[in-house]
């Protein structure tokens, strides 16, 4: 089932009345859509949605209460993704939940592929969205956003689905200013994510003239807090895939990775110690303090020198 066909009327109602598991299933974990979907299934069901995690440090314990109910009371749970458990916990998870019956209602996202069965349903959520999705979800998310959606979609056929999620909550703040909104901040909320990637991959393959030379098309698209963070999260998944990779755990490296260009994971990482990963991540705490406190963001020009000819 797709995410269309999920969302038509009584569609949910009949989806969650048949299952007692339903998965939510694409190939990266959109915690932003994640979070209005779970609450639109909750509205139309008229239920509360509980949170019981699947990353729970205790996830035996965790298992056990989703069998009882609370005075006979069955219960929506919301278990989150499965993508930050390693691949033990997350293979004792999808074992529980292929047999799980009842009695309450179990809700989840994976980045597997499974099927659906009698007692659970998989909805495969789409990588970007259309003007006719965008349109739907924005309803389900309680805004009329048309007029909005006529001037994004002049210049997006697709929107990648978080970022959509994000316009239509910018798009529900700015009203009568969204022309302006459009004109002025639609280029710096929608930078391809094929810049990006080839960005970092210069970056870690140390490849300087090609990383300042992209640097010089797209460093101004953002200011330094965006860069600052972006690049906080590049060096986190590397040290991540770095760690496990090292210990012969590939399959849980690839998890954690999934925003890291394959150059990296494929050769690149060989080439970055787990300290120097460490330290350039310091590196960026610190210049975010510098800059939060009136410093020049000069300094993120001196931290890619410093990358890309291995002072770390």
């Amino acid at each position: 089932m797709n995410l269309t066909q999920f969302l038509r009327d009584d569609a949910i109602q009949k989806t969650i009345s048949e299952a007692s598991v339903v998965c939510f299933q694409a190939d990266t974990y959109p915690l932003l859509f994640c979070r209005q979907l779970i609450a639109h299934c909750a509205r139309t069901g008229s239920q509360e949605m509980l949170t019981s995690s699947m990353s729970s440090e205790n996830h035996v314990s965790t298992m056990a209460s989703l069998q009882t109910t609370f005075l006979g009371t069955a219960s929506w749970y919301w278990l989150a993704s499965d993508t930050m458990v390693s691949k033990k916990v997350g293979d004792a998870w999808h074992a529980y939940l292929m047999a799980y019956k009842g009695p309450n209602k179990l809700f989840f996202f994976t980045s597997k592929l499974i099927k659906t069965t009698k007692s659970r349903v998989v909805v495969k959520l789409p990588a970007t969205v259309n003007y006719e999705l965008f349109l739907t979800l924005s309803t389900l998310m309680g805004n009329q956003l048309e007029p909005f959606a006529d001037q994004i979609y002049r210049f997006h056929k697709e929107i990648p689905l978080e970022k959509a999620v994000l316009l239509m909550q910018y798009g529900s703040l700015v009203g009568k200013n969204s022309s302006r909104f459009v004109e002025e901040w639609l280029h710096k909320l929608l930078v391809p994510e094929s810049s990006l990637f080839s960005l970092s991959q210069a970056l870690f393959s140390k490849q300087s003239r090609s990383f300042f030379r992209q640097w010089k098309q797209v460093g101004r698209t953002y200011g330094a807090p965006f860069w600052i963070a972006f690049w906080a999260e590049q060096l986190w998944q590397a040290y991540a895939y770095v760690r496990l990779q090292k210990v012969g755990k590939g399959v849980e490296a690839n998890r954690v990775a999934y925003r890291l260009p394959f150059s990296f994971k494929n050769r690149d990482w060989r080439s970055h110690s787990l300290a120097a990963l460490q330290q350039a991540h310091h590196q960026l705490y610190e210049m975010d303090f510098h800059i939060k406190n009136g410093g020049s963001d000069v300094a993120l020009e001196l931290f890619f020198t410093n990358v890309l000819q291995g002072n770390f």
